[in-house]
């Protein structure tokens, strides 16, 4: 890739949304470290990560149509001309508010409520009017006692896999980094060329299906999580639904040996049906949260007359870089999501291991056939335009979950003078109801799912005995 070229967006990318995907890492700083040392520390990793991605530096720009291409709604990445760490790095002073100060933060368990994404983001969840639409963003916030460090990529680009390997490859670099003078030690593996290679994915005009031989298979517009046919009105891709004034957010911490128990009380007696531990933990949530919005506090829902027709969705927003043909490298660079749909005619009236039966077959028929003939379709959607709205319209369906436990941001080390590793790993926020992620997995194989629900509704869901009994809510 060479400084100042347009580097083209997959299928993947373009049907993605343009919001901005947030996480918030949250360091204890020892008394008597400065910060312009630290930052000093995290812009040369970063630097030196530049130079392995040029990409994270570039920015997003539209593309008019062409001779070869004349759709409308596709992107490009323009790589900058000089790769300038500046662009993508910023840093802002907290040390004197009192609100961030970072014992307080410990305190109430690191919650969202308080990590607000446009103090300590270096750009809100959308792009406003005239901000560069940069591919990844990070701010390094001093605040007394610790440092928050917010990094973000827009989603139009990168999706949370390919994240973590930016922050995995920069953690990597500032702990090869010898302060005391300044040099390098030797220098990290590099990334093979397919991490970077958008192309590998197909293009249109070297397939032989057409969108006409493709758009009636529902199963694929499911699997990229659109609507068959783009049926919707076109939204802007810039407006996010935004969260009312009755949401509450709250983590719930599951314990390696409460899930253990769940996946064993979530598993057919027979055993004969496999299921992954992420099956029966969304398991739990689909019938909890549904008891919930339902009002009804108890498990046996025949008591609640309202459940007897219901018919609820549930989509599991996956990775889909090993279930192509061939597959994707797990450390590639774009976009590469995939989703899952189940749905239950009453999930109040459902064990667990049904529920967690259900949510594995919807993954199993995401066949590497599917999967790549998905990406087919998305190359031949004739209006990227009206793809973009796809975000909102998901957020109709009941519940929407991703899992994030793969990501290592808790076992990464960042070298002096970032002492430790990542105490907390949180969102900010400003994140819908409804929405389920379960976050990068702490050391002792502890999870935790950051979780909106309406006020009501989440005061009953905490109150579940099932959540009771696997979960422990942090706030």
């Amino acid at each position: 890739m060479h400084p100042g070229r347009i580097q083209a967006l997959s299928p993947f990318d373009h049907v993605a949304v343009h919001l901005y995907l947030h996480w918030v890492t949250a360091f204890r700083i020892p008394e008597g470290v400065a910060a312009n040392e630290v930052f000093w520390h995290l812009r040369s990793g970063l630097e030196k990560t530049i130079q392995d991605i040029p990409a994270i530096a570039g920015e997003l720009l539209p593309l008019d149509p062409d001779e070869i291409d004349n759709r409308q709604g596709r992107w490009g990445i323009q790589l900058s001309e000089d790769q300038s760490v500046d662009q993508v790095l910023f840093q802002k002073d907290y040390t004197q508010n009192e609100k961030l100060n970072y014992e307080r933060l410990v305190a109430m368990g690191m919650p969202p409520s308080e990590l607000d994404v446009n103090e300590l983001g270096a750009i809100g969840l959308w792009c406003g009017e005239g901000q560069r639409r940069g591919v990844f963003l990070a701010q390094v916030n001093f605040v007394c006692g610790g440092l928050l460090l917010s990094t973000c990529v827009n989603h139009h680009a990168l999706d949370a896999i390919a994240m973590g390997v930016i922050i995995t490859r920069w953690a990597s670099h500032c702990q090869n980094i010898d302060l005391s003078s300044g040099e390098r030690k030797p220098l990290l593996p590099v990334l093979s060329e397919a991490c970077f290679d958008r192309s590998i994915l197909p293009q249109p005009a070297l397939e032989s299906e057409s969108y006409e031989t493709l758009k009636d298979r529902l199963e694929l517009w499911a699997a990229l999580g659109l609507p068959p046919y783009l049926h919707y009105p076109p939204s802007d891709p810039n407006t996010l639904p935004t969260p009312g004034p009755k949401l509450r957010n709250t983590i719930l911490s599951f314990s390696k040996h409460k899930l253990k128990l769940l996946k064993e009380d979530a598993s057919q007696p027979s055993g004969n049906e496999w299921i992954s531990t992420n099956d029966a933990l969304m398991a739990l949530f689909w019938r909890s949260i549904m008891r919930s919005r339902l009002g009804s506090d108890i498990p046996n829902s025949e008591q609640n007359p309202t459940t007897t027709e219901l018919s609820s969705v549930f989509i599991m927003v996956i990775s889909g870089r090993a279930r192509l043909s061939p597959a994707l490298p797990e450390s590639y660079l774009g976009n590469a999501v995939l989703h899952g749909t189940s749905t239950a005619l009453d999930p109040t009236k459902s064990s667990l291991a049904e529920l967690a039966l259900v949510l594995r077959s919807s993954l199993a028929a995401i066949t590497p056939e599917v999967a790549s003939s998905s990406l087919k379709l998305a190359a031949h959607i004739p209006d990227y335009k009206l793809a973009h709205s796809s975000f909102p319209t998901a957020l109709d369906t009941l519940l929407v979950a991703t899992n994030w436990a793969g990501v290592p941001l808790y076992s990464l080390t960042w070298g002096n003078p970032l002492y430790g590793p990542a105490e907390f790993v949180r969102l900010p926020r400003g994140h819908m109801e409804g929405v389920l992620r379960v976050l990068p997995r702490r050391v002792d194989d502890t999870l935790e799912v950051f979780l909106g629900l309406e006020t009501d509704v989440m005061g009953r869901f905490l109150k579940d005995p099932d959540i009771v009994k696997y979960g422990v809510p942090l706030f």
